[in-house]
């Protein structure tokens, strides 16, 4: 899944790559946030689909939309005898998927230089322009907190009397 992944990326960055700077329309970045859902998903299912569960793709897509969607459904069963590795993924997309996509979006697409501004302003219903200059600030200290709370919730389900392990996976799921 990883060499995937890297491969795509990389040829991706070598194929799209451009030197001036372009800003991102409204429609552009509406098919932008569309597409960008839909691959983060597609790469995000490789896991499952080459696991030892033994999953149709279209089992390991499901799975990994709702992780990053945090819905909670799920079409695994015996997930007590899942294999760490998987019960890990499914704890980091639920993590990242709670923190939410934008958030990160927010942070890294204005390194790529890729109109992340753009972007913000399409996901959010907020239309004034004050906000948009402190979008890294914002999601820099929502990411503090969300890490301070899901930190906070291990140490809880630790000291309730769950292992190490479930408490941090259910941390980051909660």
């Amino acid at each position: 899944a990883l060499f995937i992944t890297v491969f795509i990326g990389v040829s991706l960055i070598l194929t799209c790559r451009q030197d001036k700077i372009r800003n991102v329309s409204a429609r552009e970045a509406f098919i932008l946030t569309s597409l960008s859902w839909l691959a983060l998903v597609f790469f995000a299912a490789l896991p499952f689909y080459f696991s030892e569960l033994q999953i149709s793709f279209t089992d390991a897509f499901f799975e990994a939309m709702s992780g990053l969607t945090t819905t909670g459904a799920t079409v695994l069963s015996g997930l007590d005898f899942a294999p760490p590795g998987i019960l890990i993924w499914r704890a980091m997309l639920e993590w990242v998927g709670g923190i939410g996509i934008i958030v990160m979006a927010i942070a890294i697409l204005p390194l790529l230089r890729v109109g992340g501004m753009q972007l913000f302003r399409t996901e959010s219903s907020d239309k004034n322009d004050k906000i948009l200059p402190r979008a890294r600030q914002m999601s820099l200290a929502i990411s503090k907190i969300y890490l301070f709370f899901t930190i906070i919730c291990a140490i809880s389900y630790y000291i309730a009397g769950m292992n190490l392990f479930d408490s941090i996976l259910h941390s980051m799921t909660t």
